[in-house]
């Protein structure tokens, strides 16, 4: 199993990772059955007078798998919080394609726990989504950093000095505030209109894709998570010689799980000790995985400070007229 989604995460063709997304998700719902054994059922029972949890995830989340092998992921995410808490869980996960359709399910009740890319959720109305937010660890602490890394040879080298260069940047659910910073970053340091900043940008499925052209004199510059270059390094130790950060994000939340408004508090936490309790079991293991997280942490208001100044900033930028990296201007 693990060498399994280690090939999915990590790279095969599409239709390779499609496949093997249904073949983790049918072990996984298995292994939970199997597993869980009386457990499961209890789970899957839970107290029949209450309603089923509804489980809701932006769709932009999922690249490059499509809808069925989604749905058999999300069934088996949606039992895995249930084990052990006899929380009924409703086996079909709603899918959100942006923020109205969204909106329209927390208003009308029909989804209680919504996931998605902090923007996608932060775009929603104020008043629809409560805490407490359910946020992945990276190490001992919440959140993720960005790094903009560049030759190492380069020792002088400042964002500004990146203008008209190549840029290689990647594109998941983890890196989902990597393009609001770095356009902050460019407007900031080097007093520029992001679009229009960099010669060339390029976008890539994973870290090593970003970091191995600059590596290689290819590419001038990339964004990383500081995580995961730090794995990158662990495993080629000449990276981490020859290459260098000239700049790194404060640490923010990519990716943003909470409740909707009015849910009852009693079963939020129920949900919420399930979901830090994942990465005990194998199983569970695997579905954070999936889902490219660390462990769950409940968190209160105060976990998302940076991460709203970030979000509010860049949207105060948009409005001004600034160009976007991903659309550089013409």
């Amino acid at each position: 199993m693990i060498t399994v989604v280690e090939f999915w995460i990590r790279g095969g063709d599409r239709r390779g990772r499609r496949r093997t997304a249904v073949a983790i998700a049918c072990a996984l719902v298995g292994g939970f059955g199997l597993a869980g054994g009386g457990r499961a059922q209890a789970a899957e029972a839970g107290d029949a007078a209450a309603p089923a949890v509804r489980f809701g995830f932006f769709r932009a989340m999922f690249r490059d798998v499509n809808e069925n092998d989604i749905r058999a992921s999300l069934k088996a995410y949606a039992r895995a919080v249930a084990l052990d808490r006899a929380i009924r869980a409703d086996p079909d996960p709603m899918l959100f394609d942006g923020a109205d359709d969204a909106a329209a399910a927390l208003r009308a009740g029909g989804v209680d726990l919504i996931s998605g890319s902090t923007p996608d959720v932060l775009r929603l109305p104020e008043g629809l989504l409560t805490g407490p937010y359910l946020l992945s660890l990276s190490g001992d602490a919440v959140g993720t950093e960005y790094q903009l890394l560049v030759r190492r040879e380069a020792k002088h080298m400042r964002v500004a000095d990146l203008r008209g260069r190549s840029l290689v940047l990647v594109n998941s659910s983890s890196f989902s505030l990597a393009v609001p910073w770095l356009e902050l970053l460019v407007s900031r340091e080097a007093q520029a209109d992001p679009g229009a900043f960099f010669g060339s940008v390029k976008v890539v499925n994973k870290a090593s894709l970003a970091a191995l052209p600059v590596f290689f004199q290819q590419v001038d510059a990339c964004v990383v998570t500081r995580a995961g270059f730090a794995v990158l390094a662990e495993l080629n130790p000449q990276l981490a010689r020859a290459l260098r950060p000239i700049a790194t994000s404060p640490r923010v939340v990519p990716i943003l799980s909470c409740f909707r408004a009015g849910y009852d508090p009693a079963v939020k936490q129920r949900i919420a000790a399930s979901m830090a309790t994942l990465q005990d079991t194998a199983a569970g293991r695997q579905l954070l995985t999936i889902f490219q997280s660390g462990p769950i942490a409940p968190q209160d208001e105060d976990a998302l400070v940076t991460t709203r100044r970030l979000f509010s900033d860049h949207a105060g930028l948009r409005a001004t007229g600034a160009g976007s990296l991903l659309t550089p201007a013409p």
